[in-house]
């Protein structure tokens, strides 16, 4: 908090809770500006709030609730606002609205694709020599940038297997083609 280009901080309480800073001035402060801008003077205090802030820490979910559809982004809206006390009470002034929007984190993609067994030629379709043939599936998530997953609801990747096929066994690959399925909770669903 800075009056008249000095850091007054330390010169009133300051908290700040998950969603609000607010600063009250001591005594000595309200002294000064009495002082030096009462009823005589046409100049007004100024203080100025300043503070550093990012949503690294926030959920998907937290983001999801303030998504523009209009804008197709996450926008989050800011107010300030003041109190002063005067011979009537005490007035709370409002500031204009601020926001910060972010920018698109990018469409999610899904791609599915087919090719024979073990000859790891995909297509989106495929067309089998035989009635018997085997042949692998392939479906590539692609998430959006700035995930920040919260609950295991959060990341839900399916494939709609149609119950006339079967199948030996299922592998979940990284970026890399690592095999990691034994780091998910694999659950098979029966319609």
């Amino acid at each position: 908090m800075t009056f008249r280009g000095q850091d007054v901080t330390k010169k009133g309480t300051l908290v700040h809770n998950d969603a609000t800073i607010t600063w009250t001035a001591d005594r000595a402060v309200y002294e000064d500006v009495n002082k030096n801008f009462g009823p005589k003077s046409s100049a007004k205090p100024v203080f100025t709030m300043t503070f550093d802030a990012d949503i690294k820490q926030a959920s998907n979910a937290d983001e999801a609730l303030r998504f523009n559809a209009k804008v197709g982004k996450v926008v989050i809206e800011n107010n300030a606002s003041q109190t002063v006390a005067d011979v009537l009470g005490n007035v709370k002034t409002k500031s204009n609205p601020s926001h910060v929007t972010f920018p698109k984190p990018g469409e999610p993609t899904i791609q599915k694709s087919v090719s024979k067994a073990g000859a790891n030629d995909w297509h989106s379709t495929l067309v089998l020599d035989e009635y018997d043939s085997e042949y692998d599936y392939r479906v590539k998530f692609t998430l959006s940038k700035n995930q920040n997953f919260t609950k295991t609801t959060d990341l839900v990747l399916s494939d709609l297997f149609e119950n006339i096929q079967s199948f030996r066994e299922f592998k979940i690959l990284d970026d890399k083609l690592n095999d990691i399925t034994e780091q998910f909770n694999v659950a098979s669903l029966s319609p």
